[in-house]
């Protein structure tokens, strides 16, 4: 263990270094939380990095698994050096403000949510470790894709890519985990249980401290820590990050591009787009549906940096390139070379296709499906939208229009990204309910932390809160209405 914290320690030194070269124009209450939040995002990117490394050093040399990782682990710090090189030349400043209602913030209401977000956070703590005692090895998914692939790059370093064979589940995915946790046992020379456990647990928790932090930082850390406990009452981020597959860590890195791009779009420089473009590009490298979102967020930086302004926009796209190509270059390498055909692309035909296209009631079946599944919240006891929408109407928005265009901009990419996931299931050759009742949750639970991101820092903080005149009046008539409402049920 001491060997995997070390790793840890390692990975999330060299994240850290690729994203300090952020500079900023911070208020003092604000440059601990975004320190902070620099380790957490360069945590995740120094985990993907790694795992891209390793990918890269067994499809080269086809050795031992250990030589490789500490090819890669060599390879990884010479990518911090130049980054640290790169980026002294080119320093964006991003001024993110943070102002206390008249200079002051509520300690009452910054105890009673600390309070709640500590139980909420032992109570999911004691819950994960529940739910990884009594599933050591998995889910069912984890067990025949995840750690199936990752048992194949330890064992047959010289024949690993027999684990890539169309005749097991999902060949297609591609190995981002399986390639990190193999390059773990490879550090501790055997197949410890614990890493693909610990490697739950740490994206688990990057994804609740990436979300408390980066609202915080925009918002207070009130705020932040409301965003926290909304994102605890959810149980499948427990439920699926204790399962050990790929659901959580895609999750993370959609919510560290949205942060990324709305920082990205109040800088000056290009290396937030080269972190926005890397965090996309992990993405992808992660599970397929990532492809999709690496897309969307290409096509919107794109669009982005042309509309900002045209002159340095070469140099931004040189920025953007580099940040897809460590992480591209793996997925096209793997998909290229190694990978099966795609169980829904591969048996779609231009008949097939039309006639799932305009069969209208797939549409209106996969609508339901997803609107049952929103508003139900599997094993919620208390549906948190309609709290939000509450919230939300009674403090109201006070939104820096600094921000605006990177919130617009990052609904936009949640929103291609959700249009994209809905075709799939519209042109989808398995059983639609069986496919919808066995992946959309998942789905849900990947956009889940960056819908938390953008809701939280478009609203006013609580200790903002005020009642408004219109919500005072329509509460009062609901008053006075409800006796009668009573007696006319019977």
């Amino acid at each position: 263990m001491t060997a995997l914290f070390l790793l840890l320690v390692y990975s999330a030194f060299v994240g850290y270094e690729l994203v300090r070269p952020v500079k900023r124009s911070l208020r003092c209450n604000s440059q601990f939380v975004y320190t902070l939040l620099q380790i957490c995002i360069g945590t995740g990117i120094g985990l993907g990095v790694t795992s891209c490394l390793f990918f890269y050093c067994m499809s080269a040399f086809g050795s031992s698994s250990s030589k490789s990782f500490w090819i890669a682990v060599g390879a990884l710090g010479l990518i911090v050096v130049t980054a640290k090189h790169c980026g002294r030349r080119v320093l964006p400043e991003i001024e993110i403000i943070h102002k206390a209602v008249n200079g002051q913030v509520s300690m009452h209401i910054s105890g009673i949510l600390l309070l709640i977000f500590s139980f909420s956070l032992c109570n999911s703590t004691i819950w994960f470790i529940t739910q990884s005692m009594a599933q050591p090895y998995g889910c069912l998914d984890s067990c025949a894709i995840w750690n199936l692939r990752a048992r194949f790059l330890f064992r047959s370093p010289d024949t690993w890519q027999v684990g890539l064979s169309d005749l097991l589940v999902h060949s297609d995915y591609p190995l981002l985990l399986p390639s990190l946790i193999s390059a773990c046992w490879a550090l501790v020379q055997k197949e410890d249980i614990l890493v693909p456990i610990l490697m739950g647990f740490i994206y688990t928790a990057l994804t609740l401290v990436l979300l408390v932090l980066s609202v915080g930082l925009f918002r207070g850390i009130n705020q932040g820590l409301l965003a926290g406990i909304t994102l605890l009452s959810y149980p499948n981020l427990i439920i699926f990050g204790a399962s050990q597959c790929a659901d959580v860590p895609l999750g993370f890195y959609y919510l560290s591009a949205i942060v990324l791009l709305v920082l990205a779009l109040s800088s000056k420089g290009g290396h937030c787009w080269f972190l926005v473009a890397l965090s996309s590009g992990l993405a992808a490298w992660t599970k397929n549906e990532g492809i999709v979102f690496a897309l969307s967020m290409f096509l919107l930086l794109l669009l982005c940096n042309l509309r900002i302004d045209r002159k340095p926009t070469l140099i931004t796209l040189a920025w953007i390139a580099a940040g897809f190509l460590i992480p591209g270059g793996a997925l096209l390498l793997f998909k290229v070379r190694l990978s099966a055909e795609n169980d829904v692309l591969s048996t779609l035909s231009m008949s097939l296709l039309q006639q799932k296209l305009f069969y209208w009631p797939r549409y209106q079946q996969i609508l339901c499906q997803f609107g049952q599944e929103l508003f139900k919240f599997p094993y919620c006891r208390i549906n948190p939208i309609p709290f939000l929408f509450l919230y939300g109407f009674i403090v109201g928005s006070s939104l820096n229009r600094r921000y605006l265009r990177g919130i617009v901009a990052s609904g936009l990419a949640i929103a291609l990204v959700s249009l994209g996931y809905f075709f799939v299931y519209v042109v989808t050759p398995h059983d639609l309910h069986w496919h919808l009742d066995w992946s959309l949750k998942r789905l849900i639970l990947q956009l889940w932390p960056s819908v938390l991101f953008l809701i939280f820092i478009a609203i006013a903080p609580p200790e903002q809160l005020r009642f408004r005149t219109r919500f005072r009046q329509e509460v009062c008539k609901s008053l006075r209405r409800l006796p009668h409402l009573v007696l006319s049920l019977f």
